[in-house]
Order: C-alpha cells, then structure tokens, then sequence
C-alpha cells in the first residue's frame, strides 16, 4: 500500500495524469517519489489477522495481499481497501481471505493507458453492434462492473538459426503428361522473435487474453508496484513451461509460411507437418510482465458471462448472450 506524505491517505495512480494521487487530500506524486509503506493500516476486525510487511524487503519480490475467493477459488492480489469483498472473476459479495504474500517481481509493467470510462465507451459501442444482444448489457449499472487488474504475462524469444532443409517440387507438363521433379531445398536460417506472449493466470481464459493482444511492449516499463496502487493484480499460477512449445510452433509457422515458402520462386516447398521443428526452432529466453485489462463478470440469466478490454489498445473479447425477444 503507498500512502500519501501529507496526510496518510491511501495512494491510487490515476491514468490520465500518470502519477499517485491521494484519495483523501488530492496530492499528486511521481513514481518513484513514494515508497510503499511497511504496515497496513488496521481499522476494524476484518483486517486483524493480517501481518504487517517485512522491514526489509527482498528486492528481487514483492508484498501484497493475495485473496482467494471461496466460491470460484480464483485469486487476486490487492491491498485491503480494494478486494475485501467482491471478487472480479465470479462476482462474489463474499468477504475474500487475504494474507499477506510475496512475489517474484515480474521484469517489465505497462502502465492502463485506457481509463475506466474509456473502457465502457469500447463496450458499449461494441454491444451497439450486436443487434441480439439485451439491452440492459448497455446500462451503466452493468458496465460498471469493469475492474482494472493487470494480468500475469509469459514473454518468449525464440530463435532459429542455421542449416535448414525443406523438400521442394516443381510441376512440368509435357506431351499431355505431368512430371513432379522433387528438390531437397537447403539454406541458411536466421531468425529472431521477441514477446511471443501467452497469460500466466490459469483464471483468465486463454482465449480472452489472445483475442485481446498483442500489446505493445516498447511502451512497457521496469517493474514497480507504485503502478498497480489502486488495481488488482492476478498471480503467476501456470509455469513458463507450459506454453514454450505453442510461440515455438508460432514462431515456425510464421516464418515458414511467410518467408520460407517465398523465398523459392521456381521450385515450391511441400507442406511441412511442423515447420517448428525443421527450421531449428528454439526457446532462446523469456521475460515476465504484468499486462493491463479490463475485466469484467457478471451473471445474465443464471450463466457466467465475461468481458476483457485491452487496457492499452481498448481491443475487446467480450462473451455476448442473445435475446430471444
């Protein structure tokens, strides 16, 4: 929790003016100007088995508070004001259990570039256009619903270098007759791709978070917490292992579909199974970052139904019922 130099009030960074502003007395500070307080302020019975921050930080993790939803188990990190009763994922009013945790600083954070009203703009245009949809989707109690969380990313490089073999086949007519003349095609590969990203949250589906990419991440920033004040914060949950072999068959793909297969214009290379694999593909390193989306769960008609804006690009994947009437 980052609290305010003048007065203690709590700290939330605010999009359009990129800096900690005070809910309470409206001061204004820059990242990097405010440490992060090492208590939590206790208040009330809610907050009393929860433990102050350690005086000495690791410098390599981070302290916040993570909650678990006891009805869809999902987990969210936060500090206390923010999470203590509602969880973004479900839309549980239950009181969330919270401990204090600590987590390996990502590398990189991009800061919300789009603000919450901006937000439900995007989603009530794109529901504009769904001519089936309900009509109560567009009311301002609805999109309200839409809360900030910066989501776990795995960021791959993958790299393909050296000899490559690929079979080839040129097509020849002669006298009514057809003649297939098959080539062993060889090169030199190098080639090199950086941020191949997939989500890290086993709770955001992975079909929400590539329906919204890619982000751009020259804009992105070394980590500091200071830019999720105010946010929630989904965990690192699914290991970068898992999604290796996918921006490896990504990373083949492209390359050979769009550079490869063009790059003979006479004889033209055969459909190749796993192209990942022949153009000597590797995993050369990977980056972590927490990735800005809006996020929003809400029931219609006893069905769980979810939307995710791209906090920078205001992309949109959203689930959309259908009114019969």
């Amino acid at each position: 929790m980052y609290l305010c130099a003048n007065c203690a009030g709590r700290l939330k960074y605010d999009i359009n003016e990129k800096k900690l502003i005070c809910e309470f007395c409206g001061s204004k500070f820059d990242i990097g100007d405010i440490e992060e307080s090492k208590h939590f302020k206790k208040d009330d019975e809610s907050t009393k088995d929860l433990y102050i921050l350690p005086d000495e930080p690791d410098k390599e993790y981070y302290s916040s508070y993570v909650y678990k939803c006891p009805q869809c188990a999902g987990e969210i990190r936060a500090d206390i004001n923010e999470a203590a009763a509602f969880c973004p994922y479900c839309g549980a009013s239950n009181v969330l259990e919270g401990q204090l945790s600590n987590e390996k600083k990502p590398d990189y954070i991009l800061p919300f570039s789009i603000d919450k009203e901006k937000c439900k703009d995007v989603y009530k245009n794109f529901i504009k256009k769904k001519w089936f949809a309900p009509s109560g989707l567009q009311k301002e109690g609805t999109v309200d619903g839409f809360r900030g969380i910066y989501m776990p990313f795995w960021l791959y490089n993958i790299e393909q270098k050296g000899k490559i073999h690929i079979p080839g086949k040129k097509t020849r007519y002669s006298m009514n007759y057809t003649y297939y003349d098959e080539y062993d095609l060889t090169g030199d590969l190098d080639a090199r791709y950086e941020g191949i990203m997939y989500d890290a949250s086993s709770t955001f589906y992975d079909d929400y978070s590539q329906c919204i990419s890619p982000f751009d991440m020259k804009e992105a920033l070394p980590f500091d917490s200071s830019y999720m004040a105010g946010f929630y914060a989904d965990t690192y949950d699914v290991a970068d292992e898992v999604y290796v072999s996918k921006a490896e068959e990504i990373a083949g793909k492209i390359t050979y579909e769009d550079y490869v297969s063009k790059a003979f214009t006479k004889i033209r290379p055969d459909f190749v199974a796993e192209p990942e694999k022949v153009l000597n593909t590797n995993s050369s390193d990977k980056k972590s970052a927490m990735l800005p989306v809006w996020f929003m769960a809400y029931k219609y008609k006893g069905r769980m139904l979810y939307s995710a804006i791209n906090g920078q690009t205001g992309e949109i994947a959203s689930d959309v019922p259908i009114s019969i009437k």
